[in-house]
């Protein structure tokens, strides 16, 4: 084989390789413009991207149009992804909210009927955009490690509180609305979350609670953690590409 051959099989090899590497790139799961990426180590980085592709893959999750589910006992929620709108139903309050959870604005009906004093709408608007934010994060937290306002700090390898599992510890850290640290213990095999814990800041020595993660099901194109083995965390997921437009314009 003369020298011009073997130079053609080597730029082949490379190719090759390069089509085999599954790895996620920036390309394949961008930053939204707001992660704190400077205070962000790269290993970090890297696991939060491995976790996406564990998932289903950004390219699946962007696809994802409405999804409902009940965060807890006597509450509802009904999100379009898409158009960031959310529908907030509060059974022991009588309350259903309509929330843009972009812009903060919205309507909100209890039995006493839609709060349009303009001072106490926006106070019950603002209480329900952190209900959502906290919410949220129990169903979703996978798909958003590189969100605005996140600092990822990879802190090397762990276990499983109820089990020798060997784990990825990532930390995650939230400067709105507050600074919460969550601590995502990911299996080394399979990139997926395992257990997490949740701490009001990260100065606490002890987390508010230490939970599983588990019990993984296919939901449409994207893996979801629902109906968890401790009886924690979101109840009757569903995904759908059809919600009626009304549902987030009318009480």
């Amino acid at each position: 084989m003369d020298l011009r051959s073997l130079t053609l099989c080597a730029i082949l090899a490379v190719f090759m390789l390069l089509a085999c590497d599954k790895r996620v790139t920036d390309g394949d799961n961008p930053p939204d413009a707001a992660f704190d990426l400077a205070h962000s180590d790269p290993a970090a980085v890297e696991l939060a991207d491995s976790i996406m592709v564990a998932m289903g893959g950004r390219a699946a999750w962007n696809g994802i149009r409405f999804i409902s589910w009940q965060p807890g006992a006597g509450r509802t929620i009904v999100w379009d992804k898409r158009n960031s709108r959310i529908r907030l139903e509060l059974e022991a309050d009588s309350m259903v909210a309509l929330l843009d959870t972009r812009t903060g604005k919205g309507r909100v009906q209890t039995k006493a009927g839609e709060i349009t004093q303009p001072d106490s709408l926006r106070k019950t608007l603002h209480y329900v955009r952190n209900l959502w934010h906290g919410d949220s994060l129990w169903l979703v937290l996978p798909f958003v490690l590189k969100g605005s306002g996140v600092t990822l700090r990879y802190l090397g390898e762990g276990t499983l509180a109820t089990a020798q599992t060997k784990c990825n510890v990532l930390e995650v850290t939230l400067r709105a609305p507050a600074k919460d640290q969550y601590l995502l213990y990911v299996d080394v095999k399979d990139n997926l979350i395992k257990q997490w814990s949740w701490s009001r800041n990260a100065a606490q020595d002890k987390p508010e609670f230490v939970r599983p993660w588990d019990n993984y099901k296919r939901y449409g194109p994207i893996l979801l953690s629902a109906e968890r083995s401790d009886s924690s965390g979101p109840r009757n997921v569903r995904i759908t590409d059809k919600v009626p437009a009304i549902v987030f314009t009318e009480f």
